[in-house]
């Protein structure tokens, strides 16, 4: 997956923070690179790069504790008086301890207990990022509160710091996940052009019809999502953006207007797959 730069930014001004500086453009295309070199799930780089954008100040820099007190000489005499220096944390998330310290030097191949600084380096600091959050590292695993059936934003802070600042971290990753997946969509193909947008498709790989341009959710009737047959595996990815779509209506008040109770049993399991069994309680009282 490529994200188009000039989407992603234009975004990032528009969502994140409208005084953009060099540093977080030279950071945010470091964090991309690296992302685009593997196979993730949008949900997860959104909540990886909302969470860079907190623990670093929004500078998208890797950082060292305590850079926040100014002075070079105040950050230092701070550092000291931590209980695990020199191990104090460093990185796009907090690496400490020595502990940790080692665990991620032989995962990366580093001596980083003879030379904790090099905990500061991008790349070093990016793998620290990814493989600690998804290994649980830190705390809970990614996967935990990101996954096929459910997207947890709030509760995903538990992989960094129990649930510290989780509900604007979780707001920080909404925006960077709309982002993302405009910049996906616009991503140029080899011939010049741009791809469009996921049409909402049925769960045998057809377009549906769209006459309600963006809220496709409006659209969902039995030929579009259906019930598993008992056995049968169901592929959700292709109905799983129209599923996101709808849900996110029904939170904002704008999903009553055209589905019927009837209709919304009708994708009951297409909603629990993407977000788990609890989301159509929700969805139920939202709707009462």
């Amino acid at each position: 997956m490529r994200f188009d730069r000039k989407t992603f930014f234009d975004g990032f001004r528009d969502r994140i923070d409208a005084t953009i500086e060099q540093e977080q453009v030279d950071g945010c295309e470091f964090l991309l690179a690296g992302f685009e070199r593997g196979k993730w799930d949008i949900r997860q780089i959104a909540y990886f790069l909302a969470t860079v954008f907190h623990e670093t100040a929004g500078s998208m820099q890797p950082v060292e504790e305590g850079y926040y007190l100014g002075s070079k000489a105040r950050v230092q005499k701070f550092q000291k008086t931590l209980r695990y220096y020199p191990y104090f944390g460093r990185g796009f998330v907090q690496l400490t301890w020595k502990t940790n310290y080692k665990k991620a030097g032989d995962t990366f191949g580093v001596d980083l207990v003879k030379n904790p600084e090099k905990a500061l380096d991008p790349e070093i600091a990016f793998q620290s990022l990814t493989v600690g959050m998804t290994r649980g590292w830190y705390g809970k695993k990614l996967s935990d509160f990101i996954n096929a059936k459910t997207t947890d934003y709030v509760n995903a802070r538990q992989t960094v710091n129990r649930m510290d600042k989780a509900g604007l971290i979780a707001g920080y990753a909404k925006s960077f996940e709309k982002i993302l997946r405009s910049s996906a969509a616009a991503q140029p193909k080899p011939d010049g052009s741009f791809n469009q947008p996921d049409e909402p498709t049925t769960p045998g790989g057809q377009a549906s019809p769209d006459p309600q341009g963006e809220r496709h959710w409006e659209t969902l009737d039995a030929k579009t999502i259906r019930r598993p047959e008992r056995g049968e595996k169901m592929d959700w990815t292709e109905t799983e953006r129209v599923v996101r779509e709808y849900v996110d209506a029904v939170r904002e008040g704008e999903g009553e207007s055209r589905l019927s109770k009837y209709e919304y049993a009708i994708f009951e399991a297409a909603v629990e797959a993407v977000f788990g069994e609890d989301i159509w309680d929700e969805i139920n009282d939202l709707l009462e």
